[in-house]
């Protein structure tokens, strides 16, 4: 999850529970063979890429 981790951000229980679901919801793409662009945002901002993307209003799930 990047160079430094997500530690930092999210705190160690965080961490573990964000990766889970990343590792999860990849693996799931990975066996219907669904191409993804997963993004987690840290140090900079993606405001710009939100403002200009469609809103899914999704929940965040495998």
């Amino acid at each position: 999850m990047g160079r430094t981790g997500l530690r930092s951000v999210l705190g160690q229980e965080g961490q573990r529970y964000t990766n889970e679901r990343v590792i999860r919801a990849a693996m799931r793409l990975a066996r219907q063979r669904t191409g993804a662009l997963i993004v987690l945002e840290r140090e900079t901002g993606l405001q710009e890429v939100i403002d200009t993307g469609i809103t899914l209003q999704a929940e965040r799930s495998p």
